[in-house]
């Protein structure tokens, strides 16, 4: 019985040194797996919105617009979009088909100002994806940037 009492301090100092360094590495594994999915959700993110983007730079620019319905018509883009549905949260996957289902649905009519909500949402949602969850900005405080007469489309 005495060699009970002598040995049980050593195993449990044993058993939860190595219960800690499990949970430990457990906990760091899944750190690097979340931000590995965080950084491949960011570039993935980037190749959504680079035709958008091409848009808003060369708005007045037609090669720069045909160039953007190009890049958005290509296969590539398909499959980031895809990537997007599988991988983005859900609060992304809804702004960004309600931002295309306008562009499709108001092709002929499109409202400035419903477009730039839409679109504001769509990047609010992906900077609120990326670890921003408690962000105060609003949708049109994404594209204040790109966007020189801001103010006068959203009042």
């Amino acid at each position: 019985m005495d060699w009970i009492q002598n040995i049980l301090p050593t195993l449990l100092v044993v058993s939860t040194g190595l219960l800690t360094w499990f949970l430990k590495d457990k906990s760091e594994k899944l750190k690097l797996q979340r931000e590995k999915l965080i950084e491949e959700k960011r570039l993935n993110y980037e190749k959504i919105l680079e035709p958008i983007i091409r848009v808003f730079s060369g708005a007045k620019n037609k090669s720069e617009m045909a160039k953007a319905v190009k890049q958005i018509q290509s296969h590539e883009y398909r499959k980031s979009a895809f990537q997007l549905m599988l991988f983005g949260s859900d609060g992304v996957v809804n702004a960004y088909n309600n931002f295309f289902q306008y562009l499709y649905n108001n092709e002929s009519n499109l409202d400035p100002y419903k477009m730039l909500h839409a679109l504001g949402n769509v990047v609010l949602e992906i900077r609120k994806d990326l670890g921003n969850n408690s962000t105060a900005l609003k949708e049109y405080d994404m594209l204040r940037f790109m966007i020189t007469d801001i103010d006068r489309v959203t009042n």
